[in-house]
């Protein structure tokens, strides 16, 4: 994410990736295609109040709003086992 940090006020492409454990049956890999943009906690002190658990205790810098424009799911045949669900 270096470049949404040099550039997150101009709404920079991002690209995210999650996947689900590769000896789950039901595996499956969720690519998601986002503008992201970083705000300032002082200028917006009702959305961190939302987003910002105080009982976690982390220093919270800033905060990364996400715009999705595309998402897909891929074919879990092409997430490759790399261990069995004994291991």
């Amino acid at each position: 994410m270096p470049q949404l940090l040099r550039n997150g006020s101009k709404g920079v492409r991002e690209f995210l990736f999650a996947s689900r454990s590769s000896v789950d049956p039901g595996r499956a890999r969720l690519k998601v295609w986002a503008r992201a943009k970083i705000l300032p906690l002082e200028e917006n002190p009702e959305l961190a109040n939302v987003l910002i658990d105080v009982e976690y205790g982390a220093h919270v810098e800033r905060i990364c709003v996400f715009t999705l424009e595309a998402f897909d799911w891929n074919c879990p045949r092409h997430i490759p086992r790399r261990y069995t669900r004994e291991d």
